[in-house]
Order: C-alpha cells, then sequence, then structure tokens
C-alpha cells in the first residue's frame, strides 16, 4: 500500500510548493507595483 501512497504525497508535497511559490509571486508583484508609485 505504501509504495501506491508514496508518489500521491509527493505530487500533494509538489503542489504545495507551486502554491507557495505563486503566493510570493503575488507579494512581489504588488511590492513592485507599490515601488513604481
Amino acid at each position: 500500500m505504501l509504495i501506491f501512497m508514496l508518489p500521491i504525497i509527493a505530487l500533494y508535497k509538489i503542489h504545495a510548493i507551486d502554491g507557495r511559490v505563486e503566493e510570493l509571486e503575488k507579494r512581489v508583484k504588488e511590492l513592485e507595483s507599490l515601488n513604481q508609485d
């Protein structure tokens, strides 16, 4: 059973990291827009 679960856990972790990266990119863009003003 664990052999089948590992890929699912790995994918979940990758998606979680991608979500965090997207949030960071949004914050960076917001900061850049504030600096432009």
